[in-house]
Order: structure tokens, then sequence, then C-alpha cells
């Protein structure tokens, strides 16, 4: 007999009691999504990830990202930000949750990887913006679907929300998800923001001096790339508009952020909570001439609309 039942229904009880879990949707709600599923190739020699568990497959990363609604846009963006040699399309679904849907609160699929079954499980946590779903990845074993890990994601505007996991063999691929319907839930895209105006002549010599002996990513070829990343939480008297804030950063050689240092923002609200979330982003180590250097680049935190 199948184990799934029961620990979906534990999952479930356990979301429902702390407060994650909202139940299910009211009256003729209903939630469209895409559900893409790609594997990244790097050049080099992969090094297998340590595996604390039993299952074929774990958790990596997970990420926000921006880009088209297309799949080519997505794609493109993925193989840019992670640094990929290539990556391939495997399958794709169009998921509907409540009404027309198979449950009023949940959607599951079913798909391979390698010769291996498994299934993603998406229940609804957050009816209301932002739209917050709980995703719980399951492997299938001789005795059913077994879970293996779940994550919360949030449906931003614009964005696809990123899962990253890696196989045994340091294979990574990427389960992305967004919201493509109905259209008045469909959250609005983020717009980019201005740019800054001129900077001050004595700011250019604090930012010299910020970037001294590092290498400057924008004069590579070769993106950084984001490993781990905290959402900003934006202060109870921040503007409901929302805002951004420009930052440049600097790593070092384990790719840890050594020093942020505010370039430009939109409101001053947001400069500390934006320092505060970039300072515990984690990078993949910059590498010149073979060398592991500290590196400098800019990114911008945005802060979406109450």
């Amino acid at each position: 007999m199948s184990k799934s039942r029961p620990l979906l229904v534990i999952a479930t009880a356990f979301l429902l009691a702390a407060g994650v879990l909202t139940g299910p949707l009211q009256g003729s709600k209903r939630l469209e999504l895409k559900f893409q599923v790609y594997q990244g190739t790097r050049s080099g020699t992969l090094l297998p990830p340590k595996f604390a568990g039993s299952y074929s497959l774990q958790p990596a990363f997970s990420a926000h990202l921006l880009a088209g609604p297309d799949m080519e846009s997505e794609k493109s963006r993925i193989r840019w930000i992670f640094n990929l040699e290539d990556i391939n399309f495997i399958t794709d679904a169009n998921l509907i949750i409540g009404e027309g849907g198979h449950a009023p609160d949940r959607v599951r699929q079913a798909f391979r990887l390698n010769g291996n079954i498994y299934q993603v499980l998406l229940l609804i946590t957050e009816f209301k913006p932002p739209l917050r779903l709980f995703a719980l990845l399951q492997e299938k074993t001789a005795d059913g679907f077994q879970n293996i890990f779940g994550q919360t994601i949030e449906m931003k505007g614009g964005h696809s929300s990123i899962i990253g996991i890696e196989d045994r063999s340091g294979k990574t691929y990427f389960l992305t998800f967004r919201v493509t319907g109905p259209a008045e839930m469909v959250p609005p895209a983020t717009l980019p923001p201005p740019p800054p105006p001129p900077m001050p002549e004595e700011n250019k010599k604090v930012i010299e001096e910020f970037e001294r002996g590092a290498v400057n990513m924008a004069t590579e070829t070769v993106p950084v790339r984001l490993l781990k990343q905290i959402d900003p939480v934006p202060p109870p008297d921040a503007p409901a508009g929302g805002g951004h804030v420009s930052l440049n950063v600097r790593t070092d050689e384990k790719g840890n952020v050594k020093r942020v240092m505010v370039i430009y923002s939109s409101n001053k609200a947001f400069e500390e909570p934006a320092v505060n979330a970039v300072r515990q982003w984690k990078y993949e180590p910059s590498a010149k001439d073979g060398k592991a250097r500290e590196a400098v680049f800019t990114v911008t935190v945005r802060f979406d609309p109450r």
C-alpha cells in the first residue's frame, strides 16, 4: 500500500497547525500556473554533492527570476544568471488549482528525470498578494511517493519562482513556476528602476577605494553567480508604492558578502533593510587567472508596492 497519502496528510496537517496553509480556496477561485523543468550544464568538472539522505535528489537553492513570458526568455535568463554553458528543456505542464482543477487548494504533477519518477505537489498557502505556494517534491519508490523536501515559494510580478535541485552526479535541474491566469491573479510586473542621477565626484573616489584590489565583475565576461538570496523586509513606515536601492557589493575569496555600500536609493527608508538582506547573500567564489579573488559588482534590490 502506498505511503504517499499518510505523508501528505501529515504534511498538510503540519502546515495548517503552523498557520502556513490557509485551507481550501473559497467560492469559485481559480489559479493557473506554468510548470517547467530544465537541466543546466556547465563547463569543467562537476563535484558531486554530499547527500545527507537516501534520495536521488537534494535541494540546491531557490530564487526569483525576472524574465519574459516565453520559454526562450526564461531559459536565456537562467543560463546567464547561473553561468551555464547550456540549458536544456525537459518537460512542462499547465496546472490548475481551484475551479476546473482536481482540487480546490492543490495540484500535483509527475515528471521523470534520469529514469526516476518524481512528483511536485503545490498547495496554496496565501491566496492574496503576495501569492504564496508550498511546493512539496516527492520521489516514487516501491512504497509509493515519498517526501524529499518542501519549499515555500512566493509568486512575484513578472517573475518565475525557481527551485534548484541536484542529483548524485552533481547535475543541476531547475523547477520553475509562473502564474499565467486568470488575468486578475497574474501579479503586475515590477518595472525596472530608472537610472540613478549622476554621481558626485567625491562619491567616485569612495567607490574607487571600495573596489581597489578586487575583480570588477562589470568588466568580466562571466557574471557572478548568486547561490543564496534573502529577501529584504521593508520597515512599517516604508512608502506604500515600493522602491529600489542600488548597492555596490564586495565579496571575499569564498563568495561571502564582505562589504556593502549604498549607491542610490529611491527612498532612504529602504536602504537599511536592503543592506541587511544583501549582507546575508552568498555567491559563487570569483576567480582571476585561476586564483580565487575578491569581487565587486552592483546589485539592485526592489521593494514591491504594498
